[in-house]
Order: C-alpha cells, then sequence, then structure tokens
C-alpha cells in the first residue's frame, strides 16, 4: 500500500512542471487555518488591523490564540477581489491568483474566505525551494476593478497581509527531486481594508478646511 502511494504521489509530481514549485493556496484549511479579511472600521477607516481575530469576534477563526478586535465586516461575495502575489524574493511578487469570497447569511464565517485551496505554481522558484508571497484585496466596485494596480490607480478600499516565506515547494526540481508534498499557505494572519474616500470627500475637506482657516483669520 505504501509503495502504491508513493507511486501515485510520483505520478502527480510528474504531472507538474519540472524545475517550478507549487503552493497550496487558500485562507480555509479546515480546523487548522481559517484567516478571514475583513472590511474597514467604520470608527477609523483609514488605519488597516493586522493579526489573528479574537473568538469572541469571529467563532472559528484557526488558530484560536487572536486578540484583534476587527471593528469591520467581513468581506463577501464577489463585490471584493482576493488576490495571491508570490515570488523568488520579497521584492519580485507577482499576481498568480484571483479569486472572490464565499457568502453567508450574517457577518460570521465562511464570509471572509474564499472558496477551496488551490495549487497555484510560483514562477522562478525551483521546487524545493521556499517562495515569497503576499495576499491583497479589493472593492472591485461591481467588477470594474480588476487589478490592483486599478485599486490603487482608482482609489478602491483596499488592504494586504505582511510579506510572508512559505516552506519547501512541491513539484519537480531542476534535477529530478521529487517533492510530493507542497506547503499549504498558513504562514499569514488576518487584516482589513482601508477606506480611501471618494475625490469628492476630498473636495469637501479641503473646502471645510479653508472655510475655518479663512473664518480663523477674520478673528
Amino acid at each position: 500500500m505504501k509503495k502504491l502511494m508513493f507511486v501515485l504521489a510520483l505520478c502527480l509530481a510528474g504531472l507538474r512542471s519540472f524545475g517550478q514549485g507549487y503552493l497550496d493556496f487558500g485562507n480555509n484549511f479546515t480546523s487548522v487555518f481559517n484567516m478571514p479579511i475583513f472590511n474597514y472600521d467604520p470608527g477609523n477607516p483609514f488605519q488597516s488591523q493586522f493579526g489573528i481575530p479574537s473568538t469572541t469576534r469571529v467563532a472559528g477563526v484557526f488558530p484560536t490564540s487572536g486578540t484583534v478586535n476587527y471593528g469591520g465586516t467581513l468581506l463577501q461575495g464577489t463585490g471584493f477581489t482576493l488576490q495571491l502575489w508570490a515570488g523568488s524574493t520579497s521584492a519580485d511578487l507577482h499576481p498568480l491568483f484571483t479569486t472572490t469570497f464565499r457568502t453567508a447569511t450574517a457577518d460570521i464565517l465562511p464570509a471572509g474566505l474564499i472558496r477551496g485551496v488551490t495549487a497555484v505554481s510560483i514562477p522562478g522558484v525551483d521546487a524545493g525551494q521556499p517562495a515569497w508571497y503576499q495576499v491583497r484585496a479589493w472593492n472591485n466596485n461591481n467588477g470594474l476593478v480588476t487589478s490592483w494596480d486599478q485599486a490603487l490607480n482608482v482609489l478602491a478600499d483596499r488592504g494586504s497581509s505582511a510579506i510572508v516565506q512559505s516552506g519547501p515547494l512541491g513539484g519537480i526540481d531542476s534535477t529530478g527531486g521529487v517533492h510530493a508534498t507542497s506547503p499549504n499557505s498558513t504562514d499569514w494572519v488576518s487584516f482589513s481594508l482601508i477606506h480611501i474616500p471618494e475625490p469628492s470627500t476630498f473636495g469637501f475637506v479641503g473646502l471645510a478646511a479653508c472655510v475655518l482657516f479663512t473664518g480663523l483669520r477674520r478673528k
């Protein structure tokens, strides 16, 4: 039986690209790693929060040692996009996988989580070597904002995790060595988006500041 399993692992690895590693990406590894992503905190919309959520805020989070009390709701549905960026160094990350969020009947899990786990190939990183990766999310404005660059340029609500290093990637390395097990993306923690006001909001704030300054000068 063990020999059969080993042969099966070799066959599966053989289906993957030679000399290119794989990472199993997701934020929901049942009862092991549930790291949901949150919307901005209405009470502090320009400040992103980071860390494992408190179980008093979200039941079902793993690991369960978190203390961060997120003020925003869990992200839900297709109105928000999540993207995996990865590469060979922390300074050379590229978008490799894009998805949207699951939904729930309220502000509870599985909102904040994506559907399933996906084996993602990491170009430029050999199997058996670690990769660097980051998770980024944004409000896609009903599907109009389709990339991180757009999220930056059109002032969409957005946020990202820290850049972290994975375990040794799975696959067949450049020497023909087999690494049958790909690491799970369990090295990061939850985060929240920041709110980017509409340009008209900036104009209103500027006008209010001018009025206040003028009033102070007259006094």
